[in-house]
């Protein structure tokens, strides 16, 4: 059962169902969603915040100890101890020290970090690629994306250009497909740098579960592999699907929302947008 974070107008942290019940009340001010059967959470001990992991039963598997946390990801996740970054494993120990200047997630065997002010890949190891030139930019389905004289195209892991920098800005392929930017619109290529759908949009993010957030004027909706939309622009903000449910935000007379909806665009939990 996939569980997604959501807090209440104290500023407490939960979690809901697919449809929206409250299935987990752990003491936490906030967290993130499950991956991996973790999620990092935050809490206050002692007057001071600190993030830790929690399983599904809301029990700590690893203690909050850390300025900053983020999601595990092929096993390791990254940590902020002090104002540097490494990588713990799914037992808290410490396999990357911390030494980066800026965090990353592990995807295909490599993470993307800064060291030294550079954007540069690492290994499980915690080994620098120096062969695979970087943009800090994750490698999804063999390819990142790579800036090169003021325009974006692709590497592979070999380190070689395999889509030439032609775009002006770039995301990750996801479902065969990774939005691109030509001028100012957005539209979607595949793995040959074919135009698949066409330069339409004003921003567009990643294909998740044979959707995509695609924004028109200042609305966003969410278009199928056809680039047909399936849910209407209706949002001032909206996230790709994770699952059965996607994170959005609504802007209703003034008054900004944060929700969760399911793939026919239904709200399943709804909470007026706290400042936190």
């Amino acid at each position: 059962m996939k569980l997604y974070p959501v807090w209440n107008r104290f500023h407490l942290g939960h979690y809901i169902d697919e449809d929206g019940k409250i299935v987990l009340n752990p003491p936490i001010y906030s967290g993130e969603p499950f991956s991996e059967g973790l999620a990092c959470v935050f809490v206050f001990n002692r007057g001071r915040g600190y993030w830790g992991y929690i399983d599904e039963t809301s029990k700590f598997i690893i203690e909050p100890q850390f300025n900053s946390a983020y999601s595990f990801s092929e096993g390791l996740a990254c940590v902020g101890i002090g104002d540097k970054y490494g990588f713990i494993n799914k037992r808290g120990n410490i396999v990357i020290e911390p030494k980066f200047d800026l965090p990353g997630d592990f995807s295909e065997g490599v993470a993307s970090v800064i060291y030294k002010d550079s954007p540069v890949y690492i290994n499980k190891d915690g080994k620098i690629l120096t062969h695979i030139p970087c943009a800090y930019r994750d490698f999804t389905e063999g390819l990142a994306p790579i800036l090169k004289d003021g325009k974006w195209g692709y590497i592979n892991k070999d380190g070689l250009v395999v889509i030439s920098p032609t775009f002006a800005e770039a995301s990750n392929f996801s479902e065969g497909l990774a939005a691109i930017k030509i001028g100012n619109l957005w539209g979607y290529i595949d793995k040959k740098s074919n135009i698949v759908i066409d330069l339409l949009f004003d921003n567009a993010r990643e294909f998740s579960e044979g959707l995509a957030p695609v924004q028109i004027g200042k609305k966003w909706g969410y278009i199928n592999k056809s680039g047909e939309f399936v849910i209407k622009p209706k949002f001032s903000n909206a996230w790709s699907f994770d699952d059965k449910l996607a994170f959005v935000e609504e802007n209703v007379l003034g008054v900004k929302f944060d929700c969760y909806i399911n793939k026919l665009g239904k709200k399943i939990w709804k909470r007026i947008k706290l400042n936190f």
